[in-house]
């Protein structure tokens, strides 16, 4: 998986908790989903994931494209 600039995780980041913040349902439910997969995977260290260091409370909630999982888990 190729590395992203600062400036596209900065945005993946401030989409996400754009989200935390003003709840959409739909972007709930892919936040469950996401959320289910990282519950179950050996990167997720307090609910910080260990391979990008993003908080997953904001990651999971992120809708832009260049957000997925470093790992490959989340398929949309």
């Amino acid at each position: 998986m190729s590395s992203k600039s600062w400036k596209e995780k900065l945005a993946e980041i401030q989409d996400g908790w754009k989200h935390v913040i003003f709840k959409n349902e739909e972007v709930e439910m892919l936040a469950f989903k996401r959320a289910s997969i990282c519950a179950g995977c050996d990167k997720n260290i307090n609910n910080v994931c260990a391979e990008c260091g993003c908080m997953l409370i904001a990651k999971t909630r992120s809708t832009k494209e260049t957000n997925q999982c470093p790992l490959g888990k989340w398929k949309n």
